[in-house]
């Protein structure tokens, strides 16, 4: 099947930047609207160019060569540095004028080139080449993609200053933030326009792969109401500094929950979507293919995402160190590692002889798919030895082993490898083959832990809509990764416990959990530290595992909830108000 990847040419006429405010970055009176719109392709062209800041959060190495991953409890940069992006976020080196992840900027350019063209869609249909049904879907497009700019300034910065119009030179720049209940009304009514406009699907799936669709639209509207319905916001007011409207959604509302719950329904009762069925390996293992597989149509679990290009960067990032231009530097943590279960459901358990013995066997089927651990097979041909047969190389992250960090500069931290999104066709030495990689930024899993976490939020386990419940929507999931159900008899705390835990071993590495650690106002308990393991090679070829602890410290402060808006912006602005504690 042909890849064709949606076109994102940026016209020069059209993006001729200027070093003003972020709100004009691109002058309306520099763009030669009559050469936009003399033809359908250009007119096609210019809304496919609104998708061009999708590249600054479609990507999945965020923090310069390190995931966002990284900057939680998931894993470990395997970098000596003390000056990256990455190190400023775990020990707590950043503020208003050192963001490590400066969003403001790309977000409020994309919010301005769907503002340059959405007035001509609304409001001057008859000047524009296309026919109606491409009229529909183009104005859905531009509507979708600028509730997802705002959305990513939101769950950065809370309350944001919201712009639905191009502002040019001369206008008014001083804007204030809109509160955060404000906020989330404009996105969530923003998405149920776009969802009006938008197709279920599409007829040539390949050709159309990264359009927003109807799905994409209900998918962030389930996200930000989960967010609006999360302990952090959805309390009493935890600030005194006189902000509180800003990252704050005005006292406790259960009925936040059942909207929550409801909205992720309305994504579920549109059939679309469905889990992806794991391929099975030669090993007996599943394959987690289906990352670099979502633009083929029989991959229905993909809500949204974004196709990256044809390369190796990612497999050549995060293989094991030992192999040639391997660079290993996503390096998963021994508590992430201890969050699988066991396969019986129960919890792993170090002061289990049993289990310390041999902490990899018989956990929860997601591990291996993941996470490389010592002795796993690595996908690719083994160039330390490079022998004529070809053979499959061990991981050895043991003591001495040629993975591990004493015998490697900057090798691995922690004793893990990340495997997950590492495709076993694309290879990192000799003759290269690259392989497309598919950033999601929505997936049915999701969707169905946000209506699990929500439904037995409002109501508990059995609340039920359309006749799906809480405990329905979390066995899906782990039914599909071969892991027992969830018990009938499972109170509310423990339910909410386990969707927790659902969501940091599902949704691992997909940026989630740096975000749920927040909504979830549970960043200042986590350990100041995460863990690593030291593993010992016996002489009759067994292992001793040493749990190393406080292998890198981090730093959570009760202000790093939310970003501070930087300081470069106040600076043009003083009607944006300072997020609490900054």
């Amino acid at each position: 099947m042909k890849r064709i990847c949606l076109l994102l040419t940026i016209f020069a006429l059209m993006l001729t930047a200027c070093e003003e405010h972020p709100f004009n970055q691109y002058p309306a009176e520099n763009v030669d609207f009559n050469r936009v719109f003399s033809d359908s392709i250009r007119t096609i062209g210019a809304v496919n160019a609104a998708y061009s800041k999708l590249t600054h959060t479609g990507r999945y190495f965020r923090l310069g060569t390190a995931m966002q991953a990284a900057a939680t409890d998931e894993a470990k940069h395997a970098s000596s540095s003390t000056t990256s992006a990455v190190d400023n976020f775990v020990n707590g080196r950043w503020d208003a004028n050192n963001i490590p992840d400066p969003a403001w900027n790309d977000m409020y350019e994309g919010i301005r080139h769907c503002n340059l063209f959405l007035p001509y869609w609304e409001n001057q249909r008859e000047i524009l080449p296309i026919n109606e049904g491409t009229y529909k879907r183009t104005l859905g497009e531009l509507i979708f993609l600028r509730a997802f700019y705002h959305y990513e300034l939101f769950k950065r910065y809370g309350g944001i200053p919201i712009l639905t119009k191009v502002l040019n030179p001369g206008d008014e720049m001083k804007l204030p933030r809109e509160t955060y209940a404000n906020t989330v009304k404009f996105i969530v009514e923003e998405c149920d326009r776009a969802a009006d406009l938008l197709p279920k699907n599409y007829a040539s799936y390949t050709s159309h792969y990264g359009r927003a669709t109807k799905g994409a639209a209900l998918a962030l509207k389930s996200r930000v109401l989960l967010y609006a319905a999360s302990p952090l916001v959805n309390a009493v007011a935890d600030y005194t500094d006189g902000n509180n409207e800003l990252v704050w959604m005005g006292g406790f509302d259960n009925e936040r929950w059942k909207s929550a719950a409801q909205a992720a329904y309305d994504v579920m009762a549109m059939g679309e979507y469905q889990l992806y069925e794991y391929l099975p390996e030669g090993n007996g293992v599943y394959s987690f293919s289906y990352f670099n597989d979502a633009y083929y149509a029989t991959n229905r679990e993909f809500i949204f995402g974004r196709l990256w290009v044809q390369d190796n960067t990612m497999e050549k990032n995060n293989a094991p160190m030992g192999y040639q231009n391997a660079l290993g530097l996503t390096c998963p943590t021994q508590d992430f590692v201890d969050a699988f279960l066991m396969n019986d459901g129960q919890p792993f358990d170090w002061n289990n002889p049993s289990h310390a013995a041999d902490p990899y066997a018989n956990r929860d089927p997601r591990l291996s798919l993941y996470v490389y651990y010592n002795g796993m097979q690595w996908w690719y041909t083994d160039n330390r030895f490079y022998d004529s047969k070809k053979t499959y190389g061990l991981v050895e992250t043991f003591v001495g082993g040629a993975d591990d960090a004493s015998t490697l500069t900057d090798g691995v931290r922690t004793g893990y490898y990340l495997k997950k999104f590492s495709s076993k066709d694309a290879t990192i030495f000799g003759t290269e083959y690259k392989v497309s990689h598919n950033f999601g930024f929505f997936r049915y899993a999701e969707t169905l832990l946000n209506f699990a976490e929500a439904a037995n939020e409002y109501g508990g386990p059995t609340y039920s809509i359309g006749g799906f419940d809480a405990r329905w929507a979390i066995n899906q999931i782990r039914n599909r990764a071969h892991m027992p159900s969830v018990e009938d008899d499972v109170t509310k705390e423990e339910l909410k416990e386990l969707i927790r835990l659902e969501r940091r071993i599902e949704l691992a590495f997909e940026e989630h959990r740096f975000w749920d650690v927040r909504r979830w106002k549970i960043g200042t308990s986590l350990k100041k530290s995460v863990d690593g393991m030291q593993i010992i090679k016996n002489p009759d070829d067994s292992y001793t595992y040493n749990r190393q602890v406080a292998i890198e410290p981090r730093v959570f402060e009760r202000k790093h909830y939310f970003y501070p808006i930087p300081q470069s912006e106040r600076n043009r602005n003083a009607n944006l108000l300072q997020n609490p504690e900054w």
